[in-house]
């Protein structure tokens, strides 16, 4: 139940058998949606987000998380690493920060657009970091992109240096999208070729570079209710794989397990644990698919909006 203005304890009972949390995924109610949608870009491995209908309606402001850690024939291990993600009254996160092995802190920053669309990020410390800024179009597209580092640590003046530009522009064609890719120079290096299914979605994505039409092929594949299921990362030359992501959902469409491949083994799996009183996230497992060592990120505390 969501109590508004309180920061409460997710009441979720974390301490059960291990092989539940692997085998068994509880389901959410069905009147709170769906707090954990995926969004696929084949360029990248596919990303978790969280789905700002479900945080606004909730009037989620804050969820922090703490990391337990098990390796294969030992117990879980609770540690002082955390995590924790800031979201404003429309549902956006806003911010993240979280420890790593290390300790050290990575802040992660969110800035959007009055129409509500990013165009700024962040990933870094408090002094070094990263930072990507992009532009849009009248279309809602995407034109262009610049990143940027910010050296600031040990240092008397710290400075910005730009990493890298690139713009794009997009031409339609019968049931699929041209997407070209130019450098800072303004001069086209690759092509982004969508062809859409007779529903809309995309079927399959190539990626091709100009100079030698060579790249990586994508294929999806979609559940009856339109969600994606597969997408198959090939290279264009042999067809040899070289990244899969498999996403399974449970009977009310909420994302629960997503595994990663590269060239044809797993290398992650990811399991979401959702509390069925509430429809919150209560912890994400992840289990490396070489070691089998098995990361536990329990969400323990929520706090809410007035």
């Amino acid at each position: 139940m969501v109590i508004s203005g309180k920061v409460v304890e997710d009441p979720f009972n974390f301490e059960v058998n291990l092989k539940v949390f692997i085998l068994v995924l509880i389901l959410p109610n069905l009147c709170f949606g769906q707090m954990i949608s995926n969004e696929l870009d084949c360029l990248d491995e596919a990303t978790i987000v969280f789905n700002s209908e479900f945080i606004k309606r909730n009037k989620i402001k804050s969820i922090k998380g703490r990391v337990s850690v098990k390796k294969p024939r030992q117990v879980i291990r609770t540690t002082n690493l955390f995590t924790h993600y800031f979201f404003d009254e429309n549902g956006r996160v806003t911010s993240s920060f979280e420890q790593n092995d290390f300790g050290t802190v990575v802040w992660r920053k969110y800035v959007y657009n009055d129409k509500g669309y990013l165009i700024y990020q962040s990933v870094g410390g408090q002094w070094d970091f990263n930072y990507t800024t992009y532009l849009f179009d009248d279309s809602i597209r995407v034109v262009a992109k610049d990143e940027f580092a910010r050296i600031g640590y040990n240092i008397v003046i710290p400075y910005t240096k730009e990493v890298s530009n690139e713009s794009y522009s997009y031409l339609y064609k019968d049931s699929s999208l041209i997407k070209t890719i130019k450098n800072h120079a303004g001069t086209p290096y690759m092509r982004h070729l969508l062809f859409f299914n007779d529903k809309g979605r995309i079927s399959r994505q190539e990626n091709r570079y100009i100079a030698t039409n060579e790249g990586s092929i994508c294929y999806f594949e979609y559940n009856t209710q339109g969600k994606v299921t597969l997408s198959n990362k090939v290279s264009s030359k042999q067809g040899i794989d070289i990244q899969k992501d498999q996403f399974a959902y449970d009977e009310l469409g909420n994302l629960k397990e997503i595994k990663h491949f590269k060239k044809g083994v797993m290398i992650l799996e990811t399991q979401f644990i959702v509390n069925q009183e509430t429809g919150l996230l209560s912890a994400i497992l992840k289990q490396e698919g070489s070691s089998n060592n098995l990361k536990i990120t329990r969400f323990q505390t929520y706090e809410y909006y007035d």
